[in-house]
C-alpha cells in the first residue's frame, strides 16, 4: 500500500485557498458562495438555497475565473447546474459527485460545492428571543431550534452540555444576523480557508486553517510516507462558537497520533475526532486534508 498527495509535483508544496460567504437575498433564499483557487484552477460556485430546515437548492451555478480553468473543467462546469433541486442534507456529497460524474475537474467542483453547502449551517432565518442581548446559552438554544440535526452531533450539542453553561464561563462571538439574516444584506457570513501540503524528508506535512466570525482553526499533521503513520497532530483554536465548551473536544486531535492511514481512514477519523465527545468541525477539517491524499 502506498500513500501520496496527488497534487504534489516533485518537491514543490501545494496550496489551496477557499473564500466563502453568505448573501441574504431579498426573498426567502440565501446565496451560498465558495471561491476555490490553487495552481491549476480558479473557480466560483453558488447555491441559491432555502435556509433550515428545508435546505432546498433552487439554483446552482458555477463559473471559471480563468481561461485555463474554463478549458480544464468545461464539462464539470456545465453539469454543476444539476445540483438545483437537491437538498443540502446527509448524502449531499454523494449526490453532488453523481451529478458531476468523472469529468475533468469534477473533484474541484465537488470540493467547492461542499464548502458552499457547509455555510447553510452558519446562517438561517429564525425568530430570536425579544428583549435583552442574547447570552451564549441563548445562542446555544437557538442553534438547536434552528438546526435540529445538531442534537448529539458533537460535544457542544449533547443534551447534557446544556448544564455546563451555568457551571462555566462561556463566551460566544455569535451575532443575531447569523440567525435572523436581514433580507438583502450581503456578506452576512464570510470564511477563509487555506490548505498546504508539502514534503518534509520522509514525511508529508499537512496544514489546514479556517477563520470566520465564529471559528478560528489551525491544524498540522505530519505523516510518515513509508508507514502511513500520523507522527504528529496539533491544533490551535483561538476562536470557537462557545469558548469554555467547544475547546474541550479539540484536545482529541492528539488521538490521531500513531494512527496508520488505510483505505478505511474516514471511519478512523470519525471515531477519534467525531461523535458526542468530539467536534464535527475538527472532523471535517481533518477529513478535507486526508482527501487530498491517495491511499492504494
Amino acid at each position: 500500500m502506498t500513500i501520496a498527495c496527488r497534487f504534489l509535483e516533485r518537491d514543490d508544496p501545494y496550496e489551496r485557498t477557499v473564500t466563502a460567504w453568505v448573501d441574504s437575498c431579498e426573498d426567502a433564499l440565501l446565496k451560498l458562495t465558495a471561491r476555490l483557487v490553487d495552481p491549476a484552477v480558479d473557480l466560483e460556485v453558488s447555491l441559491l438555497a432555502e435556509p433550515s430546515p428545508s435546505y432546498h437548492v433552487a439554483r446552482a451555478t458555477a463559473a471559471a475565473r480563468s481561461d485555463a480553468t474554463r478549458h480544464a473543467c468545461e464539462a464539470a462546469l456545465a453539469r454543476f447546474g444539476g445540483l438545483g433541486g437537491r437538498r443540502i442534507v446527509a448524502g449531499f456529497r454523494r449526490e453532488a459527485a453523481a451529478v458531476l460524474g468523472e469529468t475533468p475537474g469534477a473533484d474541484y467542483l465537488l470540493d467547492a460545492a461542499i464548502e458552499a453547502a457547509r455555510l447553510s449551517r452558519q446562517v438561517t432565518r429564525t425568530t430570536l428571543p425579544a428583549g435583552a442581548p442574547l447570552e451564549p446559552a441563548d445562542f446555544h438554544e437557538v442553534d438547536l431550534r434552528a438546526w435540529p440535526e445538531l442534537v448529539d452531533l458533537c460535544f457542544t450539542y449533547r443534551a447534557e452540555t446544556r448544564a455546563l453553561f451555568a457551571e462555566r464561563a462561556v463566551r460566544s462571538p455569535a451575532v443575531p444576523d447569523m440567525y435572523a439574516a436581514p433580507p438583502g444584506r450581503p456578506l452576512v457570513f464570510h470564511r477563509y480557508k487555506r490548505t498546504q501540503v508539502g514534503r518534509a524528508g520522509p514525511a508529508l506535512s499537512l496544514y489546514q486553517s479556517m477563520f470566520d466570525q465564529v471559528h478560528g482553526f489551525e491544524l498540522w499533521y505530519d505523516l510518515d510516507l513509508a508507514t502511513h503513520e500520523v507522527l504528529r497532530a496539533r491544533a490551535l483554536t483561538p476562536r470557537l462558537p462557545y469558548m469554555g465548551i467547544c475547546d474541550e473536544p479539540q484536545r482529541r486531535v492528539r488521538d490521531m497520533e500513531g494512527v496508520r492511514l488505510g483505505a478505511d481512514w474516514t471511519g478512523e477519523v470519525r471515531r477519534r475526532l467525531g461523535g458526542r465527545q468530539g467536534c464535527f468541525q475538527l472532523t471535517d477539517l481533518t477529513s478535507d486534508l486526508f482527501r487530498l491524499l491517495t491511499v492504494r
